[in-house]
């Protein structure tokens, strides 16, 4: 009796990957249709951080990873401007040492790492 729910239990989650792969397709196709109305800037940014998230998601070791983004990037004065040259101004200046310390933070929050500093 366990063998018959074992092969519908298989059967079920034969379908549900290729549930997950149509949606990923279908995700990643209309992504490609939203990106091919802008700018090519900002095909190009989305492209490095398709690449950017991948490299991440490869690499067995994410924390030291992202540990030494975070260093470094602590380093270097580089900006992202969001909203620059409208009303002709200036944007809004996000330093990118905050970017990757919330994505540090993120990564934490996730994984449970917040629990071990609390006293």
């Amino acid at each position: 009796m366990s063998s018959v729910n074992r092969e519908d239990a298989e059967r079920s989650a034969g379908k549900a990957k290729y549930l997950v792969i149509l949606g990923l397709g279908f995700s990643i196709g209309l992504l490609i249709l939203f990106l091919a109305d802008l700018k090519l800037q900002w095909v190009i940014y989305s492209a490095i951080a398709l690449l950017g998230a991948v490299i991440i998601l490869a690499l067995p070791d994410k924390q030291r990873l992202l540990s030494s983004i975070f260093i470094l990037s602590l380093q270097v004065e580089v900006y992202v401007r969001l909203l620059y040259g409208h009303a002709q101004s200036e944007g809004l200046a996000i330093p990118m040492v905050v970017l990757t310390g919330a994505v540090l933070f993120g990564w934490y929050a996730v994984t449970g790492h917040l629990r071990a500093f609390s006293s």
